[in-house]
């Protein structure tokens, strides 16, 4: 099984603001601490940039969108 998390900000945030959370986010990823602590909950550490985050964060949403109506699920 494959879980992921991601920092997620409001639509139409200012692209320096995202763009200097990713960089602090990438700078926290490459603190060995930081990979230590992470890695020990079994989790691959990584900082992917924001385009690829979005585009991933696009699709799952779309393919579990999908997997609830299949299954009759529907938000309350």
């Amino acid at each position: 099984m494959k879980a992921w998390q991601g920092v997620l900000v409001r639509s139409g945030t200012a692209p320096e603001i995202v763009a200097t959370l990713h960089k602090a986010i990438v700078q926290a990823m490459s603190l060995a601490e930081t990979r230590a602590r992470i890695e020990a909950m079994s989790v691959e550490p990584m900082a992917t940039d924001p385009a690829a985050f979005d585009a991933f964060f696009k699709a799952e949403v779309t393919r579990w969108t999908e997997v609830a109506k299949r299954a009759g699920i529907s938000a309350q």
